[in-house]
Parts: structure tokens; C-alpha cells; sequence
């Protein structure tokens, strides 16, 4: 402390002085701090941010392009197709990959191609001609198959089932030795 004077008194301005420097500060901090609400503001303003509200749904980025498929093709030509190969495809169609183009043939193909259709007949006469003289035991067969499978419903047993199995499976063979021994079929190629 200074003394003032004769009468030996503090000075009171220094506190004052300390005082004014503090409130100062607090101004210069107080103005920076406006200043820098101001700024937020104006770029809040000028660039605002955007808010996407999304109800129940997926959000998704998608772009679109024009896309060309390009295939590797490969051109075959038949120039000389009379020796033993017959040509399938007709020139310049499209055919998928490991699709037959040409086909060779044989020299008995004619015979084997006579041959089938003189079987064609053979099996149509003979389906023609059929006689129905072992449907009875056929019919017969059938009704004690469908026997067993009414009583196998009832049954809880699993042995009696076992059973009951064995035996539907015996008469499905019988039914079907019946059929292939008497059929048309069997008598063409004896």
C-alpha cells in the first residue's frame, strides 16, 4: 500500500484498477463468445443439416447403369457335312452351350429305323388284341391288398403290423408276376 499524502492513507484506486481489468476480460471473453454464437449461426443457417424421417421401411442408396452382356460365340460351319454327319441346326441359329450341332450316323441306320417301326406295330397290334382273361385274378389280388390296408388302420401292434406288411408286400408281387407273365408284351419278343 502507498501512502498519499501527509495523513497517511491508503489509495483506493489500485483495487479499482484491478477491478476494471477483470471486468474487462470478462467483456472481451463475453464478445468473443457472441461472436462465435453469431458465426454457428450464420453457417447453421447457410448450410442447414438434414433430417430424413424413416417409418417401418429399409434405407437404401441405389444407383442405375445401362449394363451390356457380351457373350463369348463361337461360329461353326458345316462345309463338308455329307460324310457320315447330318446337320441339326439350321445355319446361323443360336445354340446353347454343348447343344448337338451335327450328328453322325451309320450305314445300318436305315435297317435299325425299319427294324423299330416293325416293333411299333408289332406292340400296337398286340395292345389291340389284348384280352382281359387274368384281370379277374388281378381284381382278386387287389381286393385282399385293400383288405389288409382297411385292418391295418385298426391295428396297434407293431409285430401285427410287420405282419400285415409281409403280406401286402407278397400279394403286390403276385399282382405283378400275374401281369408281366400274361401280358401281350412278353409274347412279342419270345
Amino acid at each position: 500500500m502507498k501512502k498519499i499524502g501527509k495523513d497517511n492513507r491508503v489509495a483506493v484506486n489500485e483495487p479499482r484498477q484491478k477491478n476494471k481489468k477483470k471486468v474487462a476480460v470478462a467483456y472481451g471473453i463475453g464478445v468473443l463468445i457472441l461472436i462465435y454464437f453469431v458465426y454457428s449461426l450464420i453457417q447453421l443457417i447457410k448450410q442447414p443439416t438434414d433430417v430424413i424421417t424413416i417409418a417401418n421401411g429399409n434405407l437404401s442408396e441405389e444407383e442405375s447403369a445401362v449394363g451390356y452382356v457380351i457373350r463369348e460365340e463361337t461360329v461353326i460351319r458345316g462345309d463338308n457335312y455329307k460324310n457320315g454327319m447330318v446337320q441339326i441346326k439350321a445355319e446361323g441359329e443360336r445354340v446353347a452351350k454343348d447343344d448337338p450341332v451335327f450328328r453322325y450316323y451309320s450305314n445300318n441306320e436305315e435297317n435299325l429305323v425299319k427294324k423299330i417301326q416293325e416293333l411299333d406295330i408289332k406292340i400296337q397290334e398286340a395292345m389291340a388284341n389284348e384280352t382281359n382273361f387274368f384281370s379277374n385274378d388281378i381284381k382278386l389280388l387287389e381286393n385282399q391288398i385293400q383288405e389288409k390296408l382297411v385292418e391295418l388302420e385298426t391295428l396297434n401292434d407293431i409285430q401285427k403290423i410287420a405282419q400285415y406288411k409281409k403280406e401286402i408286400n407278397t400279394k403286390i408281387t403276385k399282382k405283378a408276376k400275374v401281369a408281366g407273365e400274361l401280358s401281350p408284351a412278353r409274347f412279342l419278343y419270345s
